[in-house]
């Protein structure tokens, strides 16, 4: 099974030179919540490839509907954790979803929650905003210790 992981571009160096530079989908993102959450061991769930829209694969768990909510409330980095039947607002795909759509990928040896946009245009957890209907006045980061 081959993983292509990152895309490659071009930038320059400092010295006018222009070399490789590797990126990832929600690099930033992902680059927050290695701060927030600690190295995890993967969930004991199946991983499976995930086409991102750039061509690159990603891997995600394929986590049962009945595990579903008790996954999300483990995972979340965030206080207070959504409900499955909530809706939230992706702000890099800039759509509501239903948060029981979410889903969860192994990145950086961390277990990640993700928007279910992530393959299109890369929502992670922290994109994700309330709707009109479901705000609230305060988040809390939840560290792990």
């Amino acid at each position: 099974m081959s993983k292509l992981v990152c895309n490659t571009s071009k930038a320059y160096n400092g010295t006018k030179e222009l070399h490789s530079v590797r990126t990832e989908i929600s690099d930033p993102e992902k680059s927050m919540l290695e701060i927030i959450l600690k190295e995890a061991e993967p969930l004991p769930y199946e991983l499976k490839e995930l086409e991102m829209s750039d061509g690159t694969i990603e891997q995600e768990y394929d986590i049962p509907e009945c595990d579903k909510a008790s996954v999300l409330n483990d995972l979340y980095p965030f206080d207070p954790c959504p409900k499955l039947d909530e809706e939230l607002f992706d702000l890099h795909e800039q759509k509501a979803f239903a948060v029981r759509d979410y889903r969860v990928i192994r990145c950086r040896k961390r277990n990640m929650v993700v928007s279910p946009y992530y393959p299109h245009s890369g929502g992670m957890v922290v994109d994700w905003m309330p709707t009109e209907d479901t705000a609230s006045s305060s988040v809390v980061v939840k560290f792990s210790k």
